[in-house]
């Protein structure tokens, strides 16, 4: 349970399978675990080696690496368990592997300040209720060291275009975090940011490149969010908004006017 996040997190393992080798006090252990994580099927893997505190030494953790496949995660379940993740909208089957490693770790001086540590995404799939079109080769890493972190070369495929996202976060003192980082979008179609038209309704067409970079500032995952600023650029190419009458649409604002709407109306092309 992670009782740093409001509501709580509360992730369960099931299945879960241990393996020693090695076992020796004046030597390294290794481990090896196997669990189902928001799912049915053993998806992760957790392999680490220590070194168990004896006669003048206070032990260490050698390495830990671990991985999760999350073609057998549910997104449902997921949802459920990091209530951070259930208003995402996840849906559909995931793909990827998540892999997890980090440096050594001395028992006698634990400070996790000095843990380096690393996060992989590779050959990422997430699918979402309210977009058209999914993510699919998602890849890219996340750097952490103590309090400090680094988002690097983090990209995707998305309609037919592409994604990327750079960054890097620290804290600034009294709790309080800074964020700062460069999004990029190239070549995504119009039609699948917008709701689905119906029939004759107006709908937008085109191709969009967006390049942003942005801040955040804040204690609470909600002062991070409401601050953000930043500057970018949109372009659109070969804009169309298509079932759209602008001039009918004017006509319809002046019939304050008696008499002015239905005599321009009648010279109208349809809809």
């Amino acid at each position: 349970t992670d009782f740093s996040e409001r509501p709580s997190t509360d992730i369960t393992l099931r299945d879960v399978d241990i393996e020693l080798e090695d076992v020796s006090l004046a030597s390294p252990l290794d481990i090896e675990a196997r669990a189902a994580v928001a799912g049915s099927k053993q998806n992760l893997k957790v392999a680490t080696r220590l070194l168990l505190p004896g006669p003048g030494r206070a032990g260490s953790m050698e390495s830990l690496h671990a991985s999760l496949d999350l073609a057998h995660v549910d997104p449902e379940t997921l949802g459920r368990e990091i209530p951070a993740l259930e208003g995402i909208g996840l849906a559909g089957n995931l793909a990827g592997t998540l892999l997890l490693e980090t440096g050594r770790l001395d028992f006698q001086n634990a400070d996790v300040a000095l843990l380096s540590s690393s996060i992989r995404l590779e050959g990422g799939r997430f699918a979402f209720d309210s977009i058209a079109s999914p993510l699919e080769n998602v890849s890219g890493e996340i750097r952490l060291q103590g309090s400090r972190f680094d988002v690097r070369g983090v990209s995707a495929d998305f309609a037919g275009g592409s994604l990327g996202l750079s960054g890097s976060s620290e804290m600034a003192g009294a709790g309080v975090r800074e964020v700062n980082f460069q999004f990029k979008a190239e070549n995504i179609p119009l039609e699948v940011l917008a709701h689905p038209a119906r029939g004759g309704e107006p709908r937008l067409q085109g191709i969009a490149a967006l390049a942003f970079q942005g801040r955040l500032r804040g204690i609470s995952s909600s002062q991070l969010t409401h601050s953000l600023a930043g500057e970018g650029r949109l372009l659109v190419m070969n804009g169309v908004l298509a079932n759209f009458n602008l001039l009918r649409t004017v006509l319809e604002r002046l019939s304050i006017v008696p008499g002015l709407e239905q005599t321009f109306t009648r010279r109208l092309p349809p809809a």
